[in-house]
């Protein structure tokens, strides 16, 4: 038979169990934080911009892209701009412009690539499939 007490602590371990189960599951935080100093205008496919301090890409000060056969990892705060051109199925054709290729090239970004930022309402989180220009101001 069960005391009170021994429920107790069974009722305790479980509701532990439920909690940590749920929190290794689940995301940790509402964003990677890393304070980057990169500050980025997103235009969101539906037109709307969003300024963002500390901007990081999948917790990272860096965005890798493929071009042609090629992966290369893109420092953030070399980028000047990114526009999404197309979509294809797991990637999105962009035209990437950085401080070394001021003209610009093509590229394709993983389409789950996710970024994150500190925006006027809170931490912000994007894909990159959900966005039409990504731009890093300038101080």
């Amino acid at each position: 038979m069960l005391t009170n007490k021994s429920l107790k602590l069974k009722l305790i371990g479980a509701l532990f169990a439920v909690v940590s189960l749920s929190y290794a599951m689940g995301e940790t935080s509402p964003m990677e934080s890393v304070p980057t100093g990169i500050t980025c205008k997103v235009i969101d496919n539906t037109g709307t911009a969003h300024v963002l301090q500390n901007c990081n890409c999948d917790g990272r000060t860096y965005i890798s892209v493929k071009r042609g056969s090629l992966s290369y990892f893109v420092d953030l705060g070399s980028v000047k701009s990114i526009d999404v051109r197309a979509f294809k199925t797991n990637e999105v054709l962009a035209y990437l412009k950085t401080t070394a290729n001021p003209e610009g090239s093509l590229v394709s970004i993983s389409k789950d690539t996710i970024c994150y930022g500190m925006g006027s309402f809170g931490n912000a989180k994007f894909y990159v499939k959900n966005i039409k220009d990504f731009y890093i101001v300038k101080p």
